[in-house]
Parts: structure tokens; sequence; C-alpha cells
């Protein structure tokens, strides 16, 4: 009787002892799927799911025969498990030197084509590569993390003083864009008028002549011009040729071309035959002389303004010096007929 009970007794310790053995194993087995490592990849999941179904299978059958098969599988599991993970370790971390050897070799590049920064992204590069001959693969990834957040800080910085640096020089090519206009514009004006120089007179003779098409010169010289500056002086006298050029290219139809010639005398190239010239011509001088009012010492003056005009049609083969000449030819006849000066 008491061998029956110590052997009840010893049995229900021994199932006691086995089912808290089962229970343990089967925590392990769940504790082991539970905390597989994140690899971001799908045997991580597909092992996970293999565990879960042992662990279902075991709970509900945990005969010895079942247990014997559950550790085997147990172990094909963990077995496969360690050939995978080790296949994933040693291809990323590949891509991880990879990546950080093309880091490397970026900042390599970089350094050479800027020089202002090569000796900090040199020492990037060297970073870099130490790095990629790690073994330990979380320390690869703790530095790496470290360097190419340095690296984006020291890019971001270089990127906004590029863009500083850029900007800088739109605004320097502005400028000097700007300052060039300015001397072109000064270079073909005359100062005191405003009107296109001698010099662009000729260029502008010189185009007319070369493109072969028909055109005028006109000729005009202020008449008794020499008194006004001895009657007002220079002030004066360069009022009213100020006021003369304003009148002047206020009556020039676009297309043609007005210029102070020099002292004086001012020309119109007229983009037409004779005839019209000589009529475009009695128009601009109808306008362009008469009563003018000028401010001299803070005082009104008027006076009349006269002036002669000479037309001359441009000939085939003849230069510029050449309808010049005959151009101021006629105009000094008509000052001798008009008896002035």
């Amino acid at each position: 009787m008491i061998s029956f009970k110590k052997s009840m007794h010893e049995l229900q310790r021994m199932d006691t002892m086995f089912q808290v053995s089962l229970d343990c194993y089967l925590s392990a087995i769940d504790s082991v799927q539970r905390h597989l490592p994140d690899f971001r990849s799908g045997f991580v999941d597909e092992h996970r799911e293999n565990l879960k179904a042992l662990h279902v299978a075991l709970s509900a059958s945990p005969a010895a025969e079942a247990l014997v098969k559950g550790k085997r599988k147990l172990d094909d599991e963990m077995k496969d498990f360690r050939e995978k993970s080790a296949i994933y370790h040693a291809r990323h971390e590949q891509s991880l030197r990879d990546v950080m050897v093309a880091l490397a070799e970026a900042a390599a590049t970089v350094s050479a084509e800027d020089a202002r920064n090569g000796e900090r992204f040199g020492g990037f590069a060297k970073q870099l590569e130490s790095v990629a001959r790690m073994d330990d693969l979380n320390e690869v990834r703790s530095h790496l993390h470290e360097h190419v957040k340095a690296l984006k800080t020291f890019a971001s910085g270089m990127s906004q003083t590029a863009r500083t640096s850029v900007a800088h020089m739109r605004s320097e090519l502005a400028a000097v864009e700007k300052r060039l206009k300015v001397a072109e514009r000064m270079a073909a004006t005359d100062p005191l008028t405003g009107m296109l120089n001698r010099r662009e007179g000729e260029r502008a003779l010189e185009e007319r002549i070369n493109a072969g098409r028909p055109f005028c010169l006109v000729i005009a010289d202020l008449n008794r011009f020499k008194a006004i500056n001895d009657r007002y002086g220079h002030v004066g006298g360069d009022e009213v040729l100020k006021e003369f050029a304003r009148r002047l290219s206020a009556h020039v139809r676009p297309g043609d071309v007005s210029c102070r010639w020099g002292g004086d005398e001012f020309i119109v190239i007229l983009d037409c035959n004779l005839r019209d010239a000589l009529f475009r011509a009695r128009q601009l001088a109808g306008r362009a002389v008469g009563r003018y009012l000028i401010r001299i010492k803070d005082e009104n003056q008027s006076l009349e303004v006269g002036a002669c005009f000479g037309v001359a049609e441009h000939l085939r083969g003849e230069t510029s010096p050449q309808l010049f000449a005959r151009a101021d030819d006629i105009m000094y006849k008509q000052k001798a007929a008009a008896h002035v000066s």
C-alpha cells in the first residue's frame, strides 16, 4: 500500500516536473520566435511563423514523440536561421562597406574639385575608409551613422556657401553687365547733348554703305553760333546746343540716326531717297530752329536760333568722307546765300 502511494506520489511529481519542463520548453520556443532580430527580411518572418506553429503543436499534443520531433524541428529552424542570417550579414555588411567606399570616393572627388574644402573632405575620406575595414557590423553601423551625419552637416553648410557664392557671383555679374552697358552708352553718347556721338554717326554711315541700300545724309550747322557764345558765354552756348539737339531728336523717325558731329554741327541719316530727304529736312528745320528760351545765371533769355541744312544722297561707290564733303558743301552754299556764318 505504501509502495503504491509512493509510486503515485512519484508519478505526480514526475508529471509536475514534466509539465513544468514542457512549459519552460514552450516558453523558450515562444521567447525565441518573439525575440528574433528584425533584419527587415522575409526569412525572419518565415522562421517566426514556423516557431509559432511548433509551439501550438506541442501545446496540443505534448507526447514524448512530439517533443522529440519538436526538438529536431527547433534545431533545424535555428540552424537554418543561423545560415541565412550569416548570409544576410555578409551581404549587407558588404553593402555598407560599398556605400562607405563610395562616400569616400565621392569625398575624394569633391576634395580634388574644390581645394578650399579639400582638407575637410580628405578627413572624411580617411575616416570612412577606416570604418570600411572594421569587422564588427554594429561598430560599422555606429561609426557610419556618426560620419554620415557629420558629412551631411558639412555638405549642407558647403551647399549654403555654394548658393551664397553663386548669388554673389550673379550679383557681381549683373553689376558688371550694368556698368558695361553704362560704359557702352557713354562711349556712344555725346556727353553734352545726350545724342549719339560722331563715332556712332560714322559707324551708321559705314553700315548703310556696306548694305548698299539708298540713304541720304543731312548736315545741320547753327547760324552765328560764335556770336551766341560771345554774348551768352559758353554756358549759354551749351544750353542752345542742348535745346537744338532735343528738338532735332524729337522729330527724327525710328530707324533714322541723328548725332552731334562736333561743335555746332549735327547730322541726320535718313533711310529714303533724295526727294523725301529734302522734304524731311525742311520739316526738321522748321521744328528745330526758331525762338529759344534758355536759362542763364538764374535768368530766362529769349533768342532766335537758326541753322542751315545740307542734304546729299549717297551715290554708288561713294565713301562716307566723299558723301559728307558733298552735303557739307551744299550746307555752306546755303549759308552763303543767307549771309550767315
